[in-house]
């Protein structure tokens, strides 16, 4: 009898833990490719397969990379070049053929969902209308090849959306970017699908005065807590703060159901002399602590229990992008494999990591510094073109162009303004002057500019009083874990079906 109770224990627990880790939040890893001595995608599933990293982001569709995942069991979060917006918003049979070529046609990888563009409101204004159509003919395109329901359409936008996020509560979305992305809203709120943003405390801490440095790594002293005056909340880490200063403003809009995803987070590990804030150890604790906070799966402050899919940027160190010397050391490996810092996410030894061949990406012209503008890194030869070749369909066939959507009735009244001009590439400038403000990959990453400077800025914090005992300015101490309530409650679940 012993035996036996013993065993139904045994096999609650199982159950118990195996739920948690469903419901968990999956980490995942932005895989950039602008360097020539990266492992060959292969070799990159083998590496991932050590570590605990469950999902991984690409900026394009590379089929190379794509055929390597097939069977991995890894989700892959594909992308669409800001280029390709205009032919998928105008030309649905446009978007079904890149739907063919790009996803059905690798049955047997883990293809979960479409990223349109990069910021796109901020380095590609004049594309802000086509972006819910391009979006719309994308989803009508899975729809017909009953993909829809694993593929998610989505769109990724720094936090400069934002007009002001101190604190979270006061979080509104700025007037012209509101007046575009209200429609975007309503089709993620039909499709289920997230709203990706890329947060990066870093940039909070580097661009903005008064920020606690410990705030932002996930380890605030007694007094380096925030608290919300409006909401009553209390933050205790900027991550949490960011991602519900979106939530606040996706509320002021209507749309308490549209869920959020972090496309991008990340800390550099090397810069430039002149850069304030890249560390080695303050990359290690961000990223560890971040891997941490989101295992334990209690969400935010505003949304408790609530999933957020994150994607830290990046897997590999990538040696020929723009900009000082930290857009190239964000990885959290270098590119013989090894990692960069202890991140705990390591299941296992490290694989023998191949290097793909360097030959595959030139050297950069003669007097132009890799990753500098106006150079960038070009396809690999023998490769399928990322870009698929067979013409669209000729015109008529598929939607009419995209025009600019009418504002939503609770903004303004009028038409949507004009949009602020294209961001054109500065003149080159050399080292080390200072960092450059254009990547011909991805735009800099940041949370957005702060409003003018003051010398209060951020406002000044409420600070409870601190509770020395629990270690929280809240008398109960901070949260339970609620996975360890899930286990609980779980087990006691299995115990009395097994008793019946």
């Amino acid at each position: 009898m012993g035996i036996t109770r013993s065993l139904q224990i045994a096999a609650a627990l199982l159950v118990a833990v195996s739920l948690v880790s469903y419901v968990s939040a999956a980490i995942g890893v932005n895989y950039g490719t602008v360097a020539n001595d990266l492992p060959t995608p292969e070799a990159t599933v083998a590496l991932l397969k050590t570590t605990s990293i469950e999902k991984v982001k690409l900026f394009d569709a590379n089929p190379a990379i794509l055929q390597a995942f097939g069977g991995s069991g890894i989700g892959v979060f594909i992308g669409t070049g800001n280029d390709q917006i205009p032919l998928l918003a105008n030309q649905a049979g446009y978007a079904l053929q890149w739907v063919q070529t790009n996803i059905a046609a690798y049955p047997t990888t883990d293809i979960i969902g479409v990223s349109l563009g990069n910021e796109i409101l901020a380095y590609a204004s004049d594309l802000a209308p086509m972006l819910l159509p391009a979006m719309e003919n994308l989803h009508s395109a899975l729809v017909s090849l009953g993909l829809d329901a694993k593929v998610k359409v989505s769109t990724a936008s720094s936090l400069g959306i934002l007009d002001d996020s101190e604190p979270p509560s006061n979080s509104t979305f700025r007037s012209w970017e509101a007046s575009v992305l209200a429609p975007v809203f309503g089709f993620l709120s039909r499709t289920g699908s997230p709203f990706m943003i890329n947060a990066y405390p870093y940039f909070a801490y580097t661009n903005t005065p008064n920020t606690s440095l410990n705030f932002v790594l996930f380890q605030p002293g007694p007094t380096e807590t925030r608290f919300d005056p409006v909401s009553g909340l209390t933050y205790y880490n900027m991550f949490d703060a960011q991602c519900d200063a979106v939530f606040w403003a996706l509320q002021k809009l209507g749309f308490t159901n549209v869920s959020i995803a972090v496309s991008e987070t990340g800390w550099p590990s090397v810069g430039d002399p002149y850069e304030f804030g890249p560390s080695m150890q303050d990359a290690q604790t961000f990223n560890q602590n971040l891997v941490k906070h989101l295992s334990a799966g209690n969400g935010t402050p505003l949304r408790p229990g609530v999933i957020i899919d994150t994607y830290i940027f990046a897997l590999y160190n990538e040696n020929l992008k723009a900009g000082p010397a930290s857009e190239r050391n964000f990885g959290l490996f270098t590119s013989s494999g090894t990692p960069v810092y202890d991140l705990g996410i390591m299941l296992g030894e490290t694989p023998p990591v191949p290097i793909g061949d360097p030959g595959l990406y030139p050297p950069p012209p003669v007097g132009v510094s890799p990753g500098v503008p106006p150079y960038s890194v070009p396809p690999p030869p023998g490769l399928p073109p990322y870009i698929i070749p067979t013409p669209p369909p000729p015109p008529g066939t598929g939607l009419p162009p995209a025009s600019i959507p009418p504002p939503p009735p609770f903004l303004p009244p009028g038409t949507i303004p004009t949009p602020p001009p294209p961001f054109t590439t500065p003149p080159p400038f050399s080292y080390p002057i200072g960092p450059s403000p254009y990547s011909p990959y991805s735009p800099p990453r940041r949370m957005g500019p702060p409003p003018p400077f003051d010398v209060n800025y951020p406002p000044p914090y409420l600070y409870p009083p601190y509770d020395v005992v629990h270690g929280s300015n809240n008398a109960h101490g901070r949260p339970v874990d609620r996975n360890v309530i899930l286990v609980f409650l779980t087990a006691q679940a299995v115990l009395y079906i097994l008793q019946l």
